[in-house]
């Protein structure tokens, strides 16, 4: 009969807690945490906290689980395994009621003692403060209980609150090291682009070389027309000869350089030709040094439209400030990765750049 009573007991205090500690989970831990603990674990107080990694909540789950193993060592070493039917029945009847009249007071104060420290430390949790433990709340945000205090509700809205905080503090992190990544890509790309502006200068270094040495062979058709003889036979045969040396070895160059004043296209009688060469004698030092800035400065490309006042599309931006001078007005639209701009000059010119290079070119016709 006190087995019973005790029993009866038992569940009642156990029942109490159970309610308490399941209704402390379903508030606070259940609906804050992606990986909800099983409901039967609701019916052992303590084990749904003990899921989450709680401290308190293993020692409530070890302290109702602790005295059922201790009946279950005691039973399995007094218990006669040999019998079987009715008389193993009878021999664990007896060891049970024994077990229950020696140990009950045990049993009940343990249960006692552990239901009661249950439901006031629950209540103490929900009502005044979170204690000294921390809830491992959602998408793994550990959150500091100590710090609040207040109605279940309120401490709810405050754990919210800082879950929001928390997310936000993230994204913004994440928008950092994506701009911090942004800012790299375009270090890369600028030191690239050093690269192959180095590696172009320096094979624009060979069309300087041959440009001086056409200019430094020029001189040398002055000479031969000095020394002619005969003037009028002379005069033809120099003719000649300057043409077609002019058509063979020269002429490509004629677009390339007739804005620096060294070759304009037609040179093919005696008084052009000879006007060409003191052209160069005259001004080969200044010719040399802007055509050399231009070729190792610019592609090739580029530095043929500079050289006759031209901006055409996929030019860069200092080309055409080197062709048309600075604009009179720069209007600048930015947007996250791409800076376009609009530069305005006299005579309804426009010309319309994306990122530093010519998308289109506006001028009248």
């Amino acid at each position: 009969m006190r087995a019973v009573s005790a029993v009866i007991l038992i569940l009642f205090l156990g029942s109490c807690a159970t309610y308490t500690q399941v209704d402390f989970n379903r508030d606070v831990i259940r609906h804050r945490h992606p990986q909800d603990a099983p409901l039967w674990m609701g019916l052992i107080p303590g084990l749904p906290q003990a899921f989450h990694r709680d401290p308190i909540g293993l020692l409530y789950a070890a302290g109702f689980i602790a005295p059922l193993a201790f009946q279950l060592v005691y039973m399995e070493m007094n218990v006669d395994q040999s019998l079987s039917g009715d008389a193993y029945d009878a021999e664990y009847d007896r060891v049970f009621n024994e077990f229950y009249s020696t140990y009950w007071p045990y049993m009940l104060g343990n249960y006692a003692v552990w239901a009661s420290a249950s439901m006031l430390t629950a209540e103490y949790v929900n009502r005044s403060q979170f204690s000294r433990y921390k809830l491992f709340a959602v998408d793994s945000y550990e959150i500091d209980l100590s710090r609040y205090s207040g109605s279940r509700s309120a401490v709810g809205k405050m754990i919210s609150g800082e879950i929001s905080q928390i997310r936000a503090d993230r994204l913004n992190d994440e928008r950092e090291q994506m701009e911090q990544l942004e800012r790299e890509k375009a270090a890369r790309l600028e030191q690239e682009r050093r690269l192959q502006e180095t590696q172009r200068i320096q094979n624009n270094r060979a069309h300087i070389a041959e440009i001086e040495e056409i200019i430094s062979a020029l001189p040398d058709f002055s000479f031969e027309f000095d020394e002619s003889a005969d003037i009028n036979d002379e005069k033809t045969r120099l003719k000649n000869a300057l043409s077609h040396k002019y058509r063979t070895h020269y002429q490509k160059y004629e677009v390339r350089l007739q804005n620096a004043g060294v070759f304009r296209s037609g040179l093919y009688g005696i008084s052009d030709l000879q006007e060409m060469v003191g052209m160069i004698l005259n001004n080969k030092e200044v010719v040399t040094r802007e055509t050399g800035r231009l070729l190792s400065e610019y592609p090739e490309d580029e530095f043929l439209w500079i050289i006759i006042n031209e901006v055409r599309p996929g030019m860069s931006r200092d080309a055409v400030i080197e062709s048309w001078g600075f604009p009179e007005t720069i209007n600048e639209t930015r947007s996250f990765d791409t800076l376009r701009e609009q530069f305005v000059y006299g005579n309804r010119r426009y010309v319309y750049l994306e990122n530093g290079i010519v998308t289109s070119v506006q001028q009248p016709r």
